[in-house]
């Protein structure tokens, strides 16, 4: 298995490969988002960013500060279905509060700092 993938029971992080779609319409309509406002960078800023523009899938979102290199990740923004799906509101919470310190090597913080350490989408 590569760097760029990681399988767990039940569960596969990889890179998309070129011209592939995600299945699912908020991942798809997430990603040509994402390609616009990225252009010809490896990824946009979040400046550029605008939720409204993603309001018909902002319920299922959550936006992330990488913090420490990737040590953890700070919740900007977390979407309600993640809410009710998870028992938890994590806005402004960090992974490690919402999970636990010692569940830094999980599936999602692997998902997390490949995404921080490429710059490129990840299917999870």
């Amino acid at each position: 298995m590569s760097r760029s993938e990681r399988v767990t029971p039940n569960h596969v992080s990889r890179h998309l490969r070129p011209g592939e779609r995600p299945r699912g319409r908020a991942p798809r309509l997430l990603l040509e988002y994402w390609q616009k406002k990225r252009g010809p960078r490896a990824y946009p800023v979040w400046q550029e960013i605008q939720l409204m523009d993603l309001w018909s899938i902002a319920d299922c979102l959550t936006v992330k500060d990488v913090v420490d290199a990737g040590q953890d990740f700070h919740n900007r923004y977390w979407g309600t279905r993640l809410t009710t799906q998870l028992g938890t509101e994590g806005t402004g919470k960090t992974q490690s509060q919402l999970f636990g310190a010692d569940n830094k090597d999980d599936t999602s913080f692997f998902t997390y700092r490949l995404v921080a350490d490429t710059g490129t989408p990840v299917l999870s």
